[in-house]
């Protein structure tokens, strides 16, 4: 292949993953328009607009990154719970140096690359070498969680398999590690012929559905060979919880905290409860959905026991 024709295949897979992105970023931002005013014109209560349910790195795990970065020989700039560029680019060298694809983000395989393979289980991390997390890093959500591109590639190469399964037309344009409009119209497919919300994003219960668990169980450093470094930013896609993860998760939280909506939408209201649960746990008040949080809700397991909330696999 020319370079010409290199060049026009990044833009292109580029512009394909943006136009993804953008499109799930205003699918999870839209709800329902209240009317103006409610009966015998009082007003209308606030919108309860669900919110996309996006799984993060906890100010906690984010120090335990850059520290594990830092003993590695890729020093972040800074080791105090915040996510900041000198810390994707110091992630970055790491990945390439690894055999991970280098997108930069804090995704499963790197984060078992790197030695910390608790924080797939909620699990408390190491005291920070006598450095707490800064107190402006711990009211932050963190950074999300990303399924790598070599992850996002497995799903992929297995919705294409299930095409027929799922009586879809809709079948990935290509395999490249990149969540773009194409998967995301198969994985909905895919969702509704099996009983799942038909979401189209990469949330728990569709890697659990397509037989991938161990995707989260016990993620192993794999590459997209087809990526280039200019193309992996664009590739990888953020680990959500579907409607009956965020179920069991508001279930649990009301337990401890008080009656919520069990409704499997991720709202403001579970985001305040959630925060409020931080609190008396000690944990960071970030009020996102974390594993040590869940974790500290009840599930031994996190990402897996919340990826089976959707059933049998099929």
């Amino acid at each position: 292949m020319g370079s010409s024709a290199r060049h026009l295949a990044t833009v292109t897979l580029a512009a394909i993953a943006l136009s993804a992105w953008t499109s799930a970023a205003q699918a999870g931002q839209t709800g329902r328009r209240p009317d103006a005013q409610g009966q015998q014109g009082q007003p209308a209560a606030p919108p309860r607009t669900p919110r996309r349910a996006i799984l993060y790195a906890s100010p906690a795990d984010i120090q335990q990154v850059q520290i594990a970065l830092k003993t590695a020989g890729f020093p972040p700039g800074r080791v105090d719970g915040a996510w900041d560029e000198a810390a994707t680019t110091a992630l970055i060298a790491f990945q390439r140096t690894h055999g991970i694809d280098a997108s930069g983000h804090v995704d499963l395989m790197t984060l078992v690359a790197l030695g910390l393979p608790g924080v797939l289980t909620g699990e408390a991390p190491a005291p920070a070498s006598g450095q707490a997390v800064a107190p402006s890093a711990a009211n932050q959500e963190g950074t999300p969680l990303y399924a790598s591109p070599a992850s996002v590639r497995k799903v992929q190469e297995a919705l294409d398999a299930a095409a027929i399964k799922a009586r879809s037309e809709a079948t990935p344009d290509n395999i490249l590690g990149v969540w773009h409009d194409g998967t995301a119209k198969s994985a909905a497919a895919f969702q509704a012929a099996h009983g799942l919300a038909p979401t189209g994003t990469l949330d728990l219960e569709l890697f659990h559905a397509l037989g991938l668990d161990e995707l989260l169980a016990q993620p192993k450093p794999a590459r997209v060979l087809m990526l280039t470094d200019a193309q992996a930013p664009f590739a990888g896609a953020p680990l959500e919880l579907g409607p009956a993860a965020v179920r069991l998760v508001q279930q649990a939280l009301a337990k401890d905290t008080r009656q919520l909506a069990v409704d499997g939408h991720w709202k403001e209201e579970d985001v305040k409860a959630l925060g409020e649960f931080q609190q008396t746990r000690h944990l960071e008040p970030t009020g996102a959905l974390n594993l040590r949080t869940i974790r500290a809700l009840g599930f031994a397991h996190p990402l897996v026991d919340l990826a089976q909330a959707g059933g049998p696999p099929s």
